[in-house]
Order: structure tokens, then C-alpha cells, then sequence
């Protein structure tokens, strides 16, 4: 869908600045971030691959939605029990971030299930 598209280049452009500043605040605590995607995750790209069309709209955006529910969940979770001041700011600026996302992605969703 095109509100689709609009919004992936805007959660890629988000998620990548954000990505770039947890790889900075790991690095000052001299913790290494994993340079490859995790299984899970590589799995999540070999299932698209093999899906087009409204097939790969529909099981993208349950996806998504999926994901940022849990994402929420554990951002709002560290955001609450972080004692580093640095970690803790970057959870509570996620949690809305991520809350943004969710909206956009479920109204979508909501849109399509209306086809």
C-alpha cells in the first residue's frame, strides 16, 4: 500500500538513526553490538522472500505489528528499570518512537482488512 511505503522509509530512516546512537552508547561502554542479524530475524527475511503482492503486504504489516507490540513491551520495560542515565533516555525517546510506529502500522492494518 502507498501510506505503506511512505511509512517503511520513515521507520527505516528512524530505526536507523536510532540503531547508530545505541551502537554509540554501547561502544562508550565498551560493549560490541553483533554485526550479523539475529536467527530469528534471518528467518523473518527468508519467510518474505518468498511472498509477493498483497501476500507479502499482509503477512509484512501483521508483522510489523507483531514486532513494535513487543518492542514497546520492552522498551517501556527499560525505561522504567535502566539505573544508566544515558540507556534510560534512550529507552523513553524508543517507547514514543516505537508508539508511533504501532499507530501508523495498525491503522494500516485496519485499512486493509477492510479490502
Amino acid at each position: 500500500p502507498p501510506e505503506g511505503t511512505a511509512l517503511g522509509a520513515r521507520m527505516h530512516g528512524e530505526n536507523g538513526k536510532a540503531n547508530d546512537e545505541l551502537k554509540g552508547n554501547a561502544a562508550s561502554k565498551g560493549i560490541q553490538i553483533p554485526a550479523g542479524l539475529p536467527k530469528g530475524k534471518q528467518a523473518m527475511v527468508e519467510k518474505f522472500s518468498k511472498v509477493t503482492g498483497e501476500e507479502f503486504d499482509k503477512a509484512y504489516v501483521a508483522d510489523m505489528v507483531k514486532d513494535h507490540k513487543k518492542d514497546l513491551a520492552e522498551f517501556q520495560s527499560a525505561a522504567k528499570s535502566l539505573d544508566d542515565p544515558q540507556l534510560k533516555a534512550f529507552a523513553e525517546k524508543g517507547v514514543g518512537m516505537i508508539e508511533h510506529h504501532l499507530q501508523r502500522i495498525e491503522a494500516i492494518q485496519a485499512g486493509m482488512s477492510k479490502k
